[in-house]
């Protein structure tokens, strides 16, 4: 079947008349290489574009759950019996529970990022398309500003691909420690006993937490990595605007005063050298017929067009090939129109930029019309806001992720199972505060701490591995940006 032939066209075409007929303008037009290959152009034609992709982690994401399954039966001590090491069953129990549901998110994650499905919210929810063009664009930007020259903007949002082997001696860690911990079991009289080491359990806990680690981390610093992306191209847009002022904007900016005293200044100091005055002296070439050339020397005035790049450009060139406006596409309206952008997210982000913009014209009018008086009662009001703890607050989670740009004090009111303290989300600035404050159901429950880079590091004190039934505990964290860690400095549990 040819590719034309998929569209099963079963009418008349004479009936279009001279319509249908290509001129010559446009069959020249047509007339270039098809930029297929023979093997794209048959798969186009027999309706077969697939299976082009797959994840490489899926034989060892499958090997890595079954025995992660195997770990939660054998370490569930309502039906074992742990003689030595039943709190280290609870412990590995909650962890395995933990790990089980990470292998299923990073699984859902690496097949978005390596093409074998597609995100269904391209703003936070990166995947192999979306996140080849984010980079794309980042690398350039990395590039003007920073002298990049490799991969690693793009690369940044696929190191979750990049950990195979990492990922395979996981799964023989894992196998071992299923393994070991069966090993242990034996019936006696119809009931299932382990004699198994404390030592040689938390040798099996160390194995799944650093499986657990390495999914979550890869996984979190891949999503991280891409909205810093996409938070870094918005920036740079709103930035390139000033490269390219039309008369009215600048008529705006400059005459009415809409911009501020920076922006004024610094566009005042950016005109680019050797354009002084909006004109330059040139001498151009160009051909009059196919056998000769004439040449002039004269004043042309400038296009307008700032030198620069372009993310997206829409570009206008005149009959002498000079470019006479260019402008680039705005990030939401490319995920938009790639058609799989949450509309209600567009909203939100229109809506919130809205009231940001009001309320920042709302505050430049009080400050222009308040007196003294006023001004010091906002200082006063100021102060008192900012001694206000911003808390969020939760019931309970299997796992724990408090959300640092929102809180300064993270509490679960009533922890219903064993459960991981994960990585915090958010932008962590050095030596800033975060307060935990934990209380169960009832019934003691055991904390799992991420200790890999972002996570929990005990100074002084030692990281708890459990509640205590009905008691609040409360854990103080300081964040070091020059190792990378929450460290944990003090430890306190209710009476």
């Amino acid at each position: 079947m040819s590719v034309f032939g998929r569209l099963n066209y079963n009418f008349d075409s004479s009936k279009f008349g001279a319509n249908n007929e290509l001129t010559d303008g446009q069959k020249l037009t047509l007339n270039y290489p098809s930029p297929l290959y023979t093997w794209q152009a048959s798969d186009l034609a027999g309706s077969s574009v697939v299976n082009y992709f797959q994840n490489p982690h899926s034989a060892n994401l499958t090997l890595m759950t079954t025995y992660t399954n195997q770990l939660l039966t054998y370490s569930n001590t309502q039906s074992v019996t742990y003689n030595v090491a039943p709190i280290e069953a609870n412990t590995l129990n909650a962890l395995a529970n933990n790990l089980l549901i990470e292998i299923s998110s990073f699984t859902d994650h690496t097949n978005r990022m390596s093409g074998v499905t597609e995100s269904t919210n391209k703003l936070t929810i990166p995947d192999y398309q979306i996140a080849m063009s984010i980079g794309r664009q980042v690398l350039q930007i990395c590039n003007q500003v920073d002298g990049v020259q490799n991969n690693a903007p793009i690369l940044g949002n696929f190191t979750s691909l990049a950990i195979v082997s990492d990922v395979s001696n996981s799964v023989i860690q894992l196998s071992s420690s299923a393994a070991t911990l069966n090993a242990s079991l034996s019936i006696v009289d119809g009931n299932t006993y382990s004699d198994i080491t404390r030592a040689s359990m938390n040798t099996i806990i160390a194995s799944t937490q650093t499986a657990f680690d390495l999914l979550n981390s890869r996984r979190v610093g891949d999503t991280t990595f891409y909205t810093n992306s996409i938070s870094l191209i918005q920036d740079y847009n709103t930035i390139l605007q000033f490269s390219n002022l039309g008369v009215n904007s600048s008529y705006l900016i400059k005459d009415l005063g809409i911009g501020t005293t920076k922006l004024q200044n610094d566009l005042q100091n950016s005109v680019p050298s050797g354009y002084p005055n909006n004109a330059y002296s040139a001498t151009t070439t160009r051909s009059t017929t196919s056998t000769s050339t004439s040449s002039s020397s004269g004043s042309l005035s400038v296009s307008g067009v700032i030198p620069g790049s372009y993310t997206l450009s829409n570009i206008s060139v005149d009959a002498y090939g000079r470019v006479v406006s260019a402008n680039s596409t705005d990030l939401i309206a490319l995920l938009n129109s790639i058609g799989t952008a949450n509309a209600e997210i567009l909203l939100a982000y229109a809506a919130r930029d809205a009231a940001e913009a009001a309320a920042a014209n709302s505050a430049n009018s009080a400050a222009d019309s308040a007196n003294s008086a006023s001004a010091a009662a906002n200082s006063a009001s100021a102060a008192a806001n900012s001694m206000i703890v911003k808390v969020v607050s939760i019931t309970s989670a299997a796992t724990i992720t408090p959300t640092i740009d929102t809180a300064e004090q993270y509490q679960v009111t009533a922890l219903a199972t064993n459960a991981t303290i994960a990585i915090p989300t958010g932008t962590p600035s050095n030596a800033q505060r975060l307060l935990l404050r934990i209380k169960d159901n009832g019934v003691a429950r055991s904390l799992i701490w991420t200790t890999s880079a972002g996570g929990y590091r005990a100074v002084g004190v030692s990281l708890p591995s459990s509640t205590n039934a009905s008691k609040v505990l409360y854990v103080g964290c300081i964040y070091n940006s020059n190792d990378s860690f929450w460290d944990v400095i003090g430890v306190a549990r209710g009476a």
